[in-house]
């Protein structure tokens, strides 16, 4: 009847097909100009488009993108040659957890994490809404959810350590209204690594008119190739 699940976020709505959850959806009638794909299901996406379209044709993908996320699985963990074979069908790949350099495939920008959100919506969009006088100069808070990732990553560990020996940051833990007025206040905030490589902080951060510290790394660099308003830094 052409109708989605109700819950599904708009922006994936507007996807051809979306591969790889119980939800997804795709019209295998003709090839997708664009596939939201779940990055545990890329050998199976490849084998389908081999089965059902053949070997690609030149001027069938080169308008087509795929876009891979939703999960923390690594750019590195998958099979290389998947994705070079996918590449013959699109013309674009877009990776979420995108920690290495890889030809053809490029980084997709993270979002909101509508987990950290939930229930505070209302109150985090109005702090973030916010313009006030910027009176902090650095912010530390990160792994209120995860704490364990501080001990694990090591990006994380070491902004850590710094964090408590510097002298002119504001550490966290905050409450979610507490901390989206934290950014508010502050002009720069130290962002590691999170499991997926990129942290959902950034977004926030960005959203907050405060600038992102980060450790140099191939994904720190594509965002900033792409324009966003990073501060890296070599080591912590």
């Amino acid at each position: 009847m052409g109708l989605t699940p109700p819950g599904i976020p708009r922006w994936l709505q507007r996807f051809d097909w979306l591969v790889g959850w119980s939800y997804g959806w795709a019209d295998t009638t003709q090839f997708p100009r664009s596939v939201f794909c779940h990055p545990n299901s890329l050998d199976g996406l490849l084998l389908y488009l081999e089965g059902r379209f053949g070997s690609p044709l030149p001027e069938t993908g080169a308008n087509s993108l795929l876009v891979v996320g939703g999960e923390d699985t690594l750019l590195s963990q998958q099979r290389p040659r998947t994705l070079t074979r996918l590449q013959s069908y699109f013309g674009e790949i877009f990776y979420e957890a995108n920690e290495v350099d890889m030809a053809g495939v490029d980084i997709m920008p993270i979002g909101l994490t509508e987990f950290y959100l939930r229930g505070h919506e209302d109150r985090v969009f109005e702090a973030m809404g916010k313009r006030e006088q910027k009176d902090g100069l650095l912010l530390s808070a990160f792994g209120k959810f995860w704490p364990g990732l501080n001990e694990t990553l090591d990006d994380r560990r070491k902004a850590a350590e710094f964090s408590q020996d510097c002298t002119f940051a504001t550490l966290g833990p905050f409450s979610q209204n507490d901390y989206f007025n934290a950014l508010a206040r502050h002009s720069f905030m130290i962002c590691p690594r999170g499991n997926g490589v990129q942290a959902p902080k950034l977004t926030e951060v960005f959203l907050s008119c405060c600038t992102p510290i980060v450790s140099a790394s191939p994904m720190s660099r594509a965002l900033d190739e792409k324009g966003a308003p990073l501060q890296i830094v070599n080591n912590w």
